[in-house]
């Protein structure tokens, strides 16, 4: 019951926060059209805070409802410009980085298993750890369902088995774990070096927008005097 609840209240808020917004950057144009700085400032300011308070509010109940994380982490593993990748990368890092851990720490394979998946912060990670258990308790191996998981590239599914056959799971493990730890550092780096200027150009949008904004008025009284 409390599932089939989640869904539409989540969507009403999201909704109810796009109308507020809709609304307020229509009352917003309005005002600018019609040059009147001071309900600009009080009745379109409201709308706009209110709408992005419900929708802010919305987003992070459907993100966290049994339905909508999954999405959510499907989702953000397809964000393009490589922040998709990036996200990949660190749910690799964090979950070889937590079983080379467990597996050290001679913690019993099918719980390290267990708690790697719920703690690597995707839930992609945990359906394909399911399937780990499973090929366990069939008496399988950890590589072969990774080979089959998307989120899982080759190279680690291989370095896998590699370390099963040798007896070696752990030092494979913290190699992984090594190797998406540098790439997140670099990946992060570059993506850095990416947003700084499109930053640069959104502060400045926004500073003459407030500018052209306080000096319309002023503009318009000078027009008015000749």
């Amino acid at each position: 019951m409390a599932h089939r609840l989640a869904a539409p209240t989540a969507a009403v808020w999201t909704a109810l926060g796009a109308i507020y917004l809709i609304w307020g950057a229509t009352y917003l144009g309005m005002e600018i059209a019609i040059e009147t700085l001071p309900p600009f400032l009080m009745a379109s300011l409201r709308f706009l805070i209110a709408g992005a308070i419900l929708i802010v509010y919305g987003f992070r109940k459907w993100k966290r409802s049994s339905w909508g994380r999954p999405q959510w982490d499907r989702f953000r593993l397809k964000i393009p410009m490589k922040i998709g990748k990036t996200v990949q990368k660190i749910a690799l890092a964090r979950w070889s980085r937590t079983f080379s851990a467990l597996y050290a720490a001679g913690v019993p394979i099918m719980s390290a298993i267990e708690v790697t998946g719920q703690t690597a912060g995707n839930t992609v990670v945990e359906d394909a750890m399911d399937a780990v258990i499973e090929s366990i308790k069939a008496g399988g191996s950890i590589a072969t369902p990774l080979k089959d998981a998307p989120i899982f590239p080759p190279m680690v599914a291989q370095m896998i088995a590699v370390g099963e056959e040798t007896g070696n799971l752990d030092r494979m493990l913290t190699k992984v774990a090594d190797f998406y730890e540098d790439e997140v550092a670099a990946a992060i780096k570059a993506l850095t070096s990416i947003l700084e200027p499109v930053m640069i150009v959104l502060v400045g949008g926004i500073v003459g927008f407030i500018v052209v904004a306080m000096y319309m008025p002023m503009f318009k009284v000078y027009d008015s005097i000749q």
